[in-house]
């Protein structure tokens, strides 16, 4: 069989150390940037421009346009509850004669924004009249 006393001994001298690859005089010692680093770095720097975007929002009382999207879209969907259109709707089997009016749908996102969100009335007045396209 094998005789195992042919093996070196000890077993480091067997196997050659690894070489340290330090960079030669001049040459940078930073790898080359590749593609996706630079995806990568980009997606980190616009995520932290939207943190300091949001918070600077917050501060300021404005409310996220997400919550204010919210807002609009449940004062829609209550004030057709309301008025009954989707049954209206299952029996006519048409959208003609429903009518929603703009004060049904600010109040509903008014109230959504400031009584259960807490924002105050203007920053949610002045949000929602934004996203409606009424405001600048």
């Amino acid at each position: 069989m094998f005789d195992i006393e042919a093996f070196p001994t000890p077993v480091d001298d067997f196997f050659p150390a690894a070489i340290p690859m330090a960079p030669s005089e001049g040459e940078d010692s930073v790898a080359p940037e590749t593609p996706s680093a630079r995806a990568a770095a980009a997606k980190r720097a616009e995520a932290e421009r939207k943190r300091e975007e949001r918070a600077k929002r917050k501060a300021d009382g404005v409310p996220d346009p997400r919550a204010v999207d919210a807002a609009v879209i449940g004062a829609f969907v209550a004030a057709c509850a309301r008025r009954g259109h989707g049954r209206t709707i299952a029996q006519t089997k048409s959208l003609s004669g429903l009518a929603i009016t703009l004060q049904d749908i600010v109040a509903g996102a008014m109230q959504e924004l400031v009584e259960v969100k807490g924002i105050g009335q203007q920053q949610a007045k002045r949000a929602i009249l934004v996203r409606l396209g009424l405001a600048r």
